[in-house]
């Protein structure tokens, strides 16, 4: 299961709206293993991001501020 279809699941089936289920995938995570550069996106941190359509379909990777996929 890869996670943007993992966030899309838990939007489709439970009463978390995308902002939810985008910290149970990133934020939450990370602050649980006390993890200071990934999770959000704040100034300081690595910049890691994918763009996805309404469907999910991943069109951009971005890895520590620099495009790694496009597609």
């Amino acid at each position: 299961l890869k996670l943007n279809n993992a966030v899309a699941n838990l939007v489709a089936n439970t009463d978390l709206n995308l902002w939810e289920a985008a910290n149970a995938a990133s934020l939450n995570p990370a602050n649980a293993i006390s993890e200071t550069k990934k999770g959000s996106l704040e100034e300081g941190k690595d910049a890691d991001i994918i763009l996805v359509d309404e469907e999910s379909t991943v069109h951009r990777t971005i890895l520590r501020g620099r495009t790694i996929y496009e597609g």
